[in-house]
């Protein structure tokens, strides 16, 4: 659950960073799932596909009971937290890569 600063943060800026909201074994876990999907390894980025095609992680991150406790703590009710899928975007040989600055949960 998050304490009062957070959810006036929230509030404030329309997101919230939360280091360590994922324990580090499920963050492993997933990674192993979707390397295993791909039948690949991350040594290997000639066999990584154009596109990911029907990756679901298990769990699913938003039907984790912590992001759902947080769902119902600012929604009031009125949201229905669950899905968030994946989306893969590769590095891009012609650009030099930067860690991304922003993301997003839908």
């Amino acid at each position: 659950m998050l304490d009062q600063d957070q959810i006036n943060a929230f509030k404030d800026q329309g997101h919230l960073i939360l280091p360590g909201f994922v324990e580090a074994d499920m963050v492993r876990q997933w990674q192993e799932q979707f390397w295993q999907h791909l039948d690949c390894s991350i040594d290997e980025p000639d066999k990584w596909p154009d596109r990911v095609e029907g990756f679901q992680p298990d769990p699913v991150f938003g039907d984790l009971p912590e992001l759902q406790g947080i769902v119902k703590q600012v929604g009031g009710g009125h949201f229905s937290g669950g899905g968030c899928g994946v989306l893969v975007r590769w590095p891009q040989k012609q650009e030099q890569w930067s860690m991304p600055e922003s993301g997003h949960l839908d």
